[in-house]
């Protein structure tokens, strides 16, 4: 059975502000996605935000496939909640398990494999990505398979990324976002796929983050006031519950790559078609250079013990994962 690990990158503070607008967690909502493409994964997650810890025993790579979540955190302010996923992130490559992200979970890769990330200029992007288009890269390459030339995702970013990492590759983007998915070759012989968008996310997700949004959007221009985000944040809700409402679909022009839950988590589908072999046969695939599946499943399971150091490693020398040499490892969550 196919094992994913989920790195929850929002602290549960800010997730506790978010459940009674009816955001789930980010595992939740991996998990939900995830089975939408093969109902009997078995999905286990961790915070890494809050410095959670791998169980005593436990090594990425026990897992064939890693996952990065969303975050309303910034990757360039330096607070511990980030610099813990960073280091979680760089610890994580070096295992070569195949990894997705998205949108923070893109970035901090990015980050992590020495690209940057800034607040993006144009401003903010939410609801829907309108317009995202495959480059010529991302027509031929397997992430992207499923998808039209041409689509909507639901998304939620203000922040967009700067310096590509070196092997990075982009596969879409749109006019708000230059850079809407990408793969990264990785020099252990793993491979990173992300977007900037989500295809995790329901509308009801977009709903809520409207909600929490509300007073900024406003300001931002996205609405003349409040009264109007709070009927389409309604509207959402009820098009997420009642996707067989044409009339709300026609009138925020939202389409069956949203509405089809299928279709929508469509790049996940990746990390649920199979084994994490599978994902290696990928990086030949897209023309990479990483050793064939049976060199890159042994260069994983050859540096578990290396991994495991620098995850349990205390942050005295600010090198390792833990938030402090004191800092209690809580039970992975399994499900």
């Amino acid at each position: 059975m196919l094992r994913i690990l989920i790195a929850d990158g929002t602290p549960a503070a800010m997730q506790a502000e978010r459940e009674p607008l009816g955001i789930p967690s980010n595992a939740s909502l991996f998990e939900a996605a995830l089975r939408s493409q093969q109902p009997h994964i078995r999905c286990s997650s961790i915070n890494v935000a809050d410095g959670q810890d791998l169980p005593s025993g436990v090594s990425l790579g026990d897992f064939d496939g890693l996952m990065f979540s969303g975050s309303p955190l910034h990757i360039y302010d330096r607070s511990p909640e980030v610099t813990w996923q960073i280091d979680f992130a760089r610890a994580a490559f070096m295992a070569g398990v195949p990894t997705w992200g998205s949108c923070w979970g893109l970035q901090l890769a990015t980050v992590a494999l020495g690209g940057t990330v800034r607040r993006n200029p144009r401003g903010r992007e939410l609801g829907v990505a309108r317009a995202i288009t495959t480059t010529a890269a991302g027509r031929s390459h397997p992430l992207m398979a499923t998808r039209p030339s041409v689509f909507d995702a639901l998304c939620s970013h203000i922040d967009e990324l700067e310096q590509l990492p070196p092997g990075a590759e982009v596969l879409a983007q749109n006019e708000l976002s230059p850079i809407q998915a990408l793969a990264v070759e990785l020099p252990s012989g793993g491979i990173f796929f992300g977007t900037q968008y989500h295809p995790e996310f329901t509308l009801s997700v977009s709903a809520g983050l409207i909600d929490i949004l509300t007073a900024s959007l406003v300001a931002e221009g996205f609405a003349r006031d409040c009264a109007e985000l709070v009927v389409m944040s309604r509207d959402f809700r009820q098009l997420h519950a009642k996707p067989e409402r044409r009339d709300l679909a026609w009138r925020y022009g939202i389409g069956a790559e949203i509405l089809d839950p299928v279709r929508r988590t469509a790049e996940n589908r990746q990390l649920a078609a199979g084994s994490g072999e599978d994902f290696r046969t990928m990086i030949s695939q897209t023309g990479g250079h990483a050793p064939p599946h049976q060199l890159a499943h042994e260069t994983a399971k050859a540096t578990r013990a290396e991994t495991n150091n620098a995850l349990y490693r205390t942050r005295g020398g600010r090198d390792g994962f833990r938030g402090s040499a004191t800092h209690s490892p809580r039970s992975v969550r399994t499900s």
